[in-house]
C-alpha cells in the first residue's frame, strides 16, 4: 500500500514559538501553568477522568462527556481525511486503538521528571507501547494531528519515504480544520513561514540527506520549515504531483534521495530553492477547501475511569513506556514518583498495579509476589500476564518455558497484543536462531500491529535474516533507516540494511 494523492486532493516534541518576546512570555506562562497543574495534581479532590473509546482511539481525559465525545469524533474525522486524501488502504485488522491522553498541561505526562517549557504535545512509540499526550488548546490539537499523521504514515510499512517528506507530510496536514460544512487542508503555517523569512535556508542537499543531527536547534527548525514548504508545493502547485510520485517511488526502491531528486524533480537545486521562495509568496500558495462529506456515525463509548485514575493512569502508562538504559537516578525517580502518587490513592486497584509494574521495570525479585495476587483476582488480564512473564527469570530452559506459558495465556486473552508477541519471539531465540515458522509468524504479526515501533521492525528484519530472507529484511528496515526523529535508531537500521543487502548474516547480527 502506498500513499497516493489524487487531484485536487492530490517526539516528537511540539513547542510554542511566536517570536523571541512571545516565546519568553510563553515559557514563563508555561512554567506558571505547570506549577499550578502540579499543585492541583497533588490534591486528593482532583476530579476523576472519563475514558472514551471509538474504533481507532482510546482517550482518557478530565473533560465533560460532551467535550471528550467531540474530541474523539474529531480524531476519527482526521483519520478519515488522511485515508481519503492519500487513497490509503488501512487494514482494520492491523490497527489497534491509539491511546491519546488529553491533559491541561504536559507536566502530569512527565511523572519522573519535568516537562520541557512550552510543550504542547508528545508522541511515544517504543517496545512498551504507543501513546500520544496533548493539551486541549488549538496548538495541542495541531501537535496531535502532526503526530497522528506520522502514526498513519508509519502504518504503511511498504513505503520508505525520505525524511523530509515524512515531516513535511505531517506539517502539511496538521493545520487541517473541520467546519460543519467543509474541510480546509494545507493552511498557512505562520510559525514555519516565520522561520523561512527570518533565517538562512539550508542547502537542498542537506534537506534531502537529513544532514541536521548535531547542528543545534536552528537547523532542525529550518529542516521542518523547508520540509513543510516543499511538501506544500508538491501537493498544491500545478504539475508537481507526478514529479513527487516518481521521486518517492525511486527512493522507496532504494535510490539515493539526492540523485533521485535531480532525476525526477529538478537538477538545478538553487533554482528549485528560488522557485520555492516564489511559491510561498505567490498566488499558487493556497489551501484546499472542499465540502465535508456526510460522516457515518462513529460509535463512541464513554465510561468512568477507575478510582485514582487522575493520578495513576498516566503514571502506569509512563511506566510501561519508559525504557532504554536506566541509571540509578532514573530508578530512584520512578520509585519516588510511584510512592508519591500511591500515597494519594492508597485504596485504588490501580495503585497495586503501579507498585507491581514498578517492580517489574526495576528488575525487583519481589515483582512476581506482587503480581500473583492480582492475577488470582484477574486471571485473564493480558497486561498482568505480560508483566508476570517479564518478571520470570529466564536464565534456564525451565524459566523460559514458564515465561512463555504466561505469554501464551496473555495471547489467548488478547490476540492483538504485539508486546506479548514480541517478548514471545525474543524468548524463542529471535536473535540467536534458529527460528521455527511459527516464531517467524509471531514477530511478523507484531510488526503488522506496531509498524510505528522501530525496535519491532528491527526484530522482524532480524527474524528474516535468521531464515535467510535478506532482500525482504532490507526492505523492512528502509522506513526506520529514513526516520527523521531518532538518529541512533536510524543509523542502526541503516547499518543493518547494508548488511542485509550484502547477504551478510554475521555482520547483521554484530550490530544488534
Amino acid at each position: 500500500m502506498a500513499l497516493r494523492f489524487t487531484a485536487p486532493f492530490s517526539l516528537h516534541l511540539h513547542r510554542r514559538c511566536r517570536g523571541k518576546r512571545r516565546a519568553r512570555q510563553a515559557m514563563a506562562l508555561a512554567r506558571a501553568l505547570a506549577i499550578a497543574a502540579l499543585a492541583q495534581f497533588t490534591t486528593a479532590a482532583h476530579a476523576e477522568w472519563l475514558i472514551a473509546q471509538s474504533p481507532h482511539f482510546r482517550v482518557p481525559a478530565d473533560m465533560p462527556e460532551a467535550d471528550i465525545r467531540a474530541r474523539v469524533a474529531l480524531l476519527e474525522d482526521y483519520r478519515n481525511l488522511l485515508i481519503q486524501m492519500t487513497k490509503g488502504d488501512v487494514s482494520e485488522a492491523a490497527e489497534r486503538p491509539l491511546d491519546v491522553f488529553i491533559v491541561e498541561t504536559m507536566a502530569p505526562a512527565f511523572p519522573f521528571g519535568r516537562a520541557p517549557p512550552g510543550l504542547a504535545g508528545l508522541y511515544t512509540a517504543n517496545p512498551g507501547g504507543i501513546a500520544a499526550y496533548d493539551d486541549p488548546s488549538s496548538l495541542g490539537q495541531d501537535a496531535l494531528q502532526h503526530e497522528y499523521a506520522h502514526h498513519y504514515m508509519r502504518a504503511n510499512r511498504a513505503a520508505a519515504y525520505p525524511a523530509w517528506y515524512v515531516e513535511g507530510f505531517a506539517e502539511y496536514f496538521m493545520t487541517a480544520r473541520f467546519k460543519p460544512q467543509e474541510i480546509e487542508v494545507g493552511r498557512f503555517n505562520e510559525m514555519r513561514a516565520r522561520w523561512l523569512a527570518g533565517n538562512d535556508w539550508l542547502p537542498l542537499e542537506t534537506i534531502l540527506k537529513r544532514d541536521i543531527y548535531g547542528r543545534g536547534a536552528g537547523p532542525v527548525m529550518m529542516f521542518y520549515a523547508q520540509s513543510w514548504l516543499m511538501t506544500h508545493c508538491f501537493l498544491g502547485a500545478p504539475g508537481q504531483a507526478d514529479k513527487l510520485k516518481a521521486y518517492l517511488g525511486a527512493v522507496a526502491a532504494g535510490g539515493d534521495p539526492v540523485q533521485a531528486f535531480a532525476t525526477h524533480v529538478a537538477s538545478d537545486f538553487k533554482r528549485f530553492q528560488s522557485d520555492l521562495r516564489a511559491y510561498v509568496r505567490g498566488r499558487d500558495f493556497v489551501s484546499i477547501t472542499f465540502r465535508r462529506p456526510a460522516a457515518a456515525p462513529v460509535p463512541v463509548q464513554v465510561r468512568p475511569a477507575p478510582p485514582g485514575a487522575s493520578s495513576l493512569l498516566l503514571l502506569i502508562n509512563r511506566l510501561m513506556l519508559s525504557g532504554g538504559e536506566d541509571t540509578a537516578e532514573d530508578r530512584a525517580a520512578r520509585e519516588a514518583a510511584v510512592k508519591r502518587v500511591i500515597a494519594r490513592a492508597p485504596g485504588s486497584p490501580l495503585a497495586a498495579r503501579a507498585r507491581a509494574l514498578l517492580a517489574v521495570r526495576n528488575g525487583d525479585p519481589a515483582a512476581a509476589s506482587l503480581l500473583d495476587p492480582l492475577l488470582a483476582a484477574s486471571p485473564d488480564d493480558a497486561d498482568l500476564l505480560l508483566w508476570r512473564a517479564a518478571a520470570t527469570p529466564v536464565a534456564t530452559p525451565e524459566g523460559r518455558l514458564e515465561a512463555r506459558r504466561f505469554l501464551a495465556r496473555a495471547f489467548k486473552a488478547n490476540p492483538d497484543d504485539w508486546c506479548v508477541m514480541r517478548l514471545y519471539a525474543l524468548l524463542a531465540g529471535l536473535r540467536e536462531g534458529p527460528l521455527t515458522a511459527n516464531d517467524l509468524d509471531v514477530i511478523r504479526r507484531a510488526h503488522e500491529l506496531a509498524p510505528q515501533v522501530a525496535q519491532v521492525v528491527i526484530d522482524h528484519a532480524t527474524a528474516l535474516v535468521q531464515v535467510g530472507d535478506f532482500k525482504t529484511a532490507a526492505a523492512v528496515l528502509a522506513p526506520v533507516a529514513n526516520n527523521p526523529h531518532d538518529a541512533k535508531l536510524a543509523t542502526l537500521a541503516g547499518r543493518l540494511r547494508d548488511a542485509a543487502l550484502a547477504g551478510d548474516r554475521k555482520a547483521f547480527l554484530k550490530w544488534l
